[in-house]
């Protein structure tokens, strides 16, 4: 008997050698595909879309806060760490707008990414570009914020010249810089003794508001820089964030309440120029601990419609501040 094995005549010696070859490497790559398949039935596992409901309410209720410029459409997944610590994922979008951001169980903010896209380059962005890339057309760009805070972001800009492309980075001053702040390094939640005490010393002297509310400390190693130290605290309808060097320096800080009770000439200038219109959402929103930066954010409603008002410190109607997001 004879078996024809890539143009090679194959004697029923060889077939016998070849099949016995054969039979051993079966149970070989049986083992490879079962492990193939545990690994992605593995991954699959450890971020599952839920519902709403299944979500911690401190999650919800941090979502709500942080994604009012991107809230609709939201949809929620469990991410179950292999140290058994479950984190929270939401994802929404709008028109050029998309948020995703992680949360633990007590609605502490992880890691947030939001993108715009289609954006207006600053002008210092566009005399960059004209110096820099003489020739070369922007062919599409995109806005990234992180943690929902202007001060952490930066600006991706795609050129094309003659059928070539490249990718040029801008940071938040407008200067060009290393796509290394694409990178997206997580904080880690640590215990306050591992915090520096000049840290934990302008922390007690700054969260006079959200003094003796729920605390949590995290350390945060940003693409290879120094150390810097974060600290949260919420409580009823309060939460604040801020991040500080090992000196206990002030980086930046953000404080959100919300469903406040809005100064009365805020409220009379809706009802005035808003006929017919519900309040449906608001929020005081303070930066850097200086009451200076204060601006309310509110959401009206009418029919299914909605509309988002700016309101400074002083209670004026305002354009929607730089960094809202």
């Amino acid at each position: 008997m004879y078996l024809f094995y890539n143009k090679e005549v194959l004697t029923m010696k060889k077939y016998r050698k070849l099949k016995a070859g054969f039979m051993v490497q079966v149970p070989f790559l049986c083992l490879l595909l079962s492990i193939f398949i545990l690994q992605n039935s593995t991954t699959y596992a450890q971020q599952v879309e839920v519902k709403k409901k299944e979500v911690p309410a401190a999650v919800v209720k941090a979502v709500e806060s942080d994604y009012m410029s991107c809230k609709d459409n939201i949809t929620w997944q469990i991410m179950d760490e292999a140290s058994g610590v479950d984190y929270y994922v939401a994802r929404a979008s709008g028109k050029n707008i998309k948020c995703e951001a992680v949360y633990d169980a007590e609605g502490n903010l992880i890691s947030a990414k939001t993108i715009l896209t289609n954006m207006k380059l600053s002008a210092e962005i566009q005399e960059s570009l004209s110096a820099n890339y003489p020739g070369w057309k922007v062919s599409g760009d995109q806005v990234v914020v992180r943690n929902f805070d202007q001060n952490i972001g930066y600006t991706e800009i795609t050129l094309v010249n003659k059928g070539e492309r490249k990718t040029v980075y801008f940071n938040t001053r407008g200067k060009e810089t290393t796509p290394d702040l694409a990178l997206n390094v997580p904080k880690v939640k640590v215990s306050k003794r591992n915090i520096p005490r000049n840290v934990t010393k302008a922390v007690n002297s700054d969260y006079l508001s959200c003094g003796g509310k729920k605390v949590s400390w995290y350390k945060h190693n940003r693409g290879g820089d120094a150390n810097e130290y974060i600290v949260t605290a919420t409580g009823k309808n309060i939460k604040c964030e801020a991040t500080y060097d090992a000196m206990g320096r002030l980086i930046s800080s953000k404080t959100v309440a919300t469903n406040v009770k809005l100064p009365l000439n805020i409220a009379q200038s809706i009802y005035k120029d808003y006929p017919n219109w519900t309040i449906t959402e608001d929020q005081m929103v303070i930066r850097n601990f200086d009451e200076s930066t204060k601006y309310y954010q509110v959401v009206i409603a009418k029919e299914g419609d909605e509309q988002t008002l700016y309101f400074d410190s002083k209670g004026n109607k305002a354009k929607k501040p730089k960094n809202s997001i």
